[in-house]
């Protein structure tokens, strides 16, 4: 793909996350990215937006004709979860660099339809898991491979049934649906960081999938070995240059000549940029060198196989909230 040193952006989909998070990490980053084309169905939306974003920009409500642009390089689809097949779909067809925000998609047949599209396109899909990129994950996961831890072990409603009935084998009621959403969001983030870490798993035993009663969130990943533990706090990504902190706390020799052990705990900051100024930095690399990412999304099939072992793990609690 030729591209110049900055690369034109066009943006599907305007609301929280590209309001908070992408405009303005785009801007930051001007050496590399400018905006030209923003499209949502929402004029509000758009105008909001579009006030945050230097000129020239077009703003439009039709997908395709962003993707089909000369202007726009690449495309960053930030939209509603039913419609990123679609519009990824768009953007490969014409040839464009997508970057697609998590989940890539909820069911096999969406995500094969992707995998296909982009085997066929000139060119890729970089998936939106910013905390695999993330210098502190990063450090995390070369430390525990280490050998003191090798020890370690309409759209939406079809969406729904295909990947709940079609291909998990989980009946669809509200309960399941919104422990899918739930998956699918916040959870394919974890889940994403997880199986990089510590692979695929085997088996789900069990899972608890009702509603808390007090709402809470643990915001961070932490393997535990003998004698170390390795720990990925991400906080809040929408505070900027808030770093990602890797804390080990590890047993070590005692004073010389005894028998006792000791105790050590390190908190690392390898940056202040934060996890998703650091994952723009990184499509940007893959954009320009024509580089496959980590992230792509035959690598994000693999969550699909996550949700389904906990979705019927917790199928006894689908009729009980």
């Amino acid at each position: 793909m030729a591209v110049s040193v900055q690369t034109n952006v066009g943006i599907i989909g305007c609301f929280e996350i590209t309001q908070v998070s992408h405009i303005p990490t785009l801007n930051f980053l001007s050496d590399k990215f400018a905006i030209k084309y923003i499209c949502d169905v929402s004029e509000n939306a758009l105008l909001h937006c579009a006030a945050k974003i230097p000129s020239p920009l077009k703003t439009i409500k039709n997908a395709e004709q962003l993707c089909a642009s000369n202007e726009v390089d690449v495309v960053l689809i930030a939209n509603t979860n039913p419609f990123h097949m679609p519009h990824a779909i768009l953007a490969l067809k014409h040839n464009k660099y997508c970057l697609l925000e998590k989940p890539a998609a909820l069911n096999y047949r969406d995500i094969d339809a992707l995998i296909a599209a982009e085997a066929t396109s000139q060119e890729k899909i970089f998936v939106s898991y910013m905390r695999r990129y993330a210098p502190a994950f990063l450090e995390a996961f070369s430390d525990i491979a280490q050998p003191d831890i090798d020890e370690l072990v309409k759209r939406e409603a079809d969406i729904v049934q295909q990947a709940l009935t079609a291909k998990f084998g989980v009946e669809v009621t509200p309960a399941s649906q919104m422990m899918l959403r739930i998956l699918g969001g916040l959870g394919s983030h974890d889940l994403s960081a997880m199986r990089e870490i510590l692979g695929i798993p085997k088996a789900c035993l069990g899972a608890c999938l009702g509603p808390p009663r007090i709402w809470s969130a643990l915001l961070y990943i932490e393997i535990f070995s003998l004698n170390k533990s390795v720990k990925v706090s991400y906080d809040t990504p929408y505070i900027k240059g808030l770093p990602v902190t890797l804390t080990i706390r590890e047993k070590i020799e005692g004073r010389s000549g005894s028998d006792s052990s000791g105790f050590q705990e390190r908190v690392i900051r390898r940056t202040y940029e934060d996890a998703y100024t650091l994952e723009f930095e990184a499509f940007y690399e893959s954009v320009i060198k024509n580089k496959t990412p980590k992230t792509m999304v035959a690598d994000a099939r693999n969550d699909l196989d996550i949700f389904a072992i906990i979705m019927k793990a917790g199928e006894h609690n689908y009729h009980s909230f």
